[in-house]
């Protein structure tokens, strides 16, 4: 069996976890050859000390120094042999040069020309191409969460290659976090999703309908900054400046020194300058615009949660409604008459856009916002709607409507109302409620209990960093077998 681990962009934490589990895979698959991916040559450099048994590192860095320099053939080339890709919406998922979030300099992404954005697409596929061809059965990388894990993703499925991507688990039985493999860039996960249909087959068990009502009561009481500090032992976002400005010298001086046809997420100093100066502004000018936590919900209303921006949520499970002030906007005239939309904006997103557009929000006669904590707010509102948030779970452990709009792992939920775009909201709105839909459907609470067991199903306990790559592995072992990737490969 050839694995290949893939990292991403300068990114030695992913590194030192990718060379953990290679050592962990090698006592238990003999025989198995490991390659590897890496942004830079001095990341090359601690893969050969810290996992010898690698037979391949290919190095984007190294290609970049003999990539050809007529890339513009590609451009038609990628159209007519990746049919299945648009490449416009994967280039519109990296952060660094684009505002799909329409925060307007809030991220301090800096302006590239087109040639740019094209030319590093094209390198960073043709160096994928270049990899996959060494005709790997599976590839253990991080979640799309950059360009370079997009585009892989993209790549390998092209080549036909397994994907195993870890991601952290927050929602957990314990309150404390683990991981699963997912298999596509929208966090979906194969073990999941293949344990939904079995546990469709059958009664769920007494044992089990007690584990999963454990699992209900954990998310409903579940703290997400709790369990992030508990793991990294910082809050998630709250402040408005950049966490390097307490290191900003160096921070600066490091960022001069890069190339951003390699390093493409260098920043342009004046407009991250400029975005924190913004980010500190916004947040006093919103203070005031965005409710209370005693904000009256009404009784007839829907509730959506904005996202963090930004980020893969929207950028890559998303894109299509990453411009959450238009989506809004969709969401209040999809409404019945005499039915108010209830906004919340995300804790660690205050300060990122512009006051303007809470303003412009609140001006719609059926939209309000409240600053109550968003499982209560979810509480007392009829349904609630999300991109691809976890609130859609933290809804359904609730056992209230959810409609989504993206693409995460836990829309297999057979409970979820999925709309395929904004037009199709009335009609579901409609349904649940006014023609009551939801409150009718008599398995809806067996439905929640499979969904819930199978997400257990497909959860390990352990979280993804080096120490604990010997029970990953024996996880993703698991993972090859029922892929039938050993046998294959045998």
């Amino acid at each position: 069996m050839k694995i290949l681990f893939a990292g991403n962009q300068g990114g030695l934490p992913v590194v030192h976890l990718n060379c953990a589990l290679a050592r962990a895979l090698e006592g238990r698959l003999p025989g198995a050859h490991f390659g590897f991916v890496v942004w830079l040559q001095s990341e090359a450099e601690v893969v050969k000390s810290l996992a010898p048994a690698a037979s391949r590192v290919s190095v984007f860095e190294v290609f970049l120094q003999s990539a050809s320099s007529a890339w513009r053939p590609h451009v038609d080339r990628l159209v007519a042999d990746y049919p299945e890709v648009n490449w416009s919406a994967v280039i519109a998922s990296e952060r660094s040069f684009t505002d799909s979030s329409f925060l307007l300099g809030g991220a301090g992404h800096r302006v590239e020309s087109p040639d740019y954005v094209v030319r590093l697409l094209v390198n960073i596929v043709t160096f994928l191409e270049t990899v996959f061809a060494e005709g790997y059965d599976a590839v253990v990388c991080q979640t799309a969460d950059s360009l370079f894990t997009h585009v892989l993703f993209k790549v390998a499925r092209h080549f036909g290659v397994r994907i195993f991507a870890i991601s952290p688990a927050w929602l957990q039985e314990s309150g404390m976090p683990g991981s699963f493999f997912t298999s596509d860039e929208y966090l979906r996960c194969d073990r999941m999703i293949d344990a939904y249909r079995a546990l469709q087959t059958r009664p769920l068990t007494n044992d089990e309908t007690a584990r999963v009502e454990n699992l209900r009561k954990s998310i409903v009481e579940f703290d997400g900054n709790k369990a992030f500090y508990a793991v990294t032992k910082r809050n998630f976002g709250r402040s408005a400046l950049s966490p390097n400005l307490r290191k900003l010298p160096r921070y600066l001086f490091v960022n001069l020194t890069k190339d951003k046809n390699l390093d493409y997420t260098r920043i342009d100093p004046l407009a991250k300058a400029r975005g924190n100066l913004l980010r500190l502004w916004r947040k006093w000018r919103m203070s005031s615009l965005i409710g209370t936590a005693g904000t009256p919900i009404p009784e007839k209303s829907v509730f959506f949660p904005l996202h963090f921006q930004p980020e893969q949520s929207t950028l890559v499970g998303g894109i299509y409604y990453a411009n959450q002030i238009g989506l809004i906007e969709n969401i209040s005239k999809s409404l019945p008459l005499g039915y108010t939309l209830v906004l919340k904006e995300h804790p660690a997103g205050r300060g990122v856009r512009p006051a303007w557009q809470y303003r412009h929000l609140a001006s719609f006669p059926n939209v309000i916002f409240s600053d109550a904590p968003s499982k209560e707010i979810a509480s007392k509102t009829l349904a609630t709607i999300t991109i691809t948030g976890t609130i859609g779970v933290e809804a359904m452990a609730l056992d209230r409507p959810v409609v989504m709009l993206g693409r995460s792992f836990f829309d297999y939920a057979d409970i979820i109302y999925k709309a395929s775009g904004p037009h199709e909201l009335p009609d579901i709105l409609r349904r649940i409620l006014i023609d009551g839909d939801y409150a009718q459907r008599s398995d809806r609470i067996d439905q929640i209990r499979k969904f819930m067991l199978s997400y257990l199903m497909g959860l390990t306990h352990h979280f993804p960093r080096p120490e604990e790559a010997e029970p990953l592995a024996d996880f993703l072992i698991e993972h090859f077998v029922a892929a039938n990737l050993l046998r294959q490969a045998a």
